[in-house]
C-alpha cells in the first residue's frame, strides 16, 4: 500500500475526530489495532513453492522438500 493511501487515510479519520470525536476515536482504536496485529503477527518466514511448508526467511533450502530457492532467480517468493 502506498504511503499517500496511508496518509490520506490518517487525515480521514483525523478530520472525522475533529467532526465527530465518537465515531473517530472508533476509527482510531480500528486503525491502530489493525497496524499492532499486523506488526505483532508478521512473519519471518515465506511458503515453499514446492510443498508448501514455511521456510525462515534467509534459508537457501527447503527442509522438507530441498527445494532450492537460488533456482528462482531474483524473483522474490511472495505469501
Amino acid at each position: 500500500m502506498s504511503h499517500k493511501k496511508i496518509f490520506g487515510g490518517a487525515m480521514v479519520i483525523l478530520a472525522l475526530g475533529f467532526i465527530a470525536p465518537l465515531w473517530g476515536g472508533i476509527l482510531m482504536l480500528i486503525a491502530f489495532s489493525y497496524v499492532f496485529l499486523s506488526w505483532l503477527l508478521r512473519s519471518d518466514s515465506r511458503p515453499c513453492p514446492r510443498c508448501g511448508g514455511r521456510v525462515e526467511n534467509g534459508v537457501m533450502e527447503c527442509p522438507r522438500c530441498a527445494f532450492d530457492f537460488q533456482t528462482i532467480g531474483s524473483s522474490r517468493v511472495s505469501e
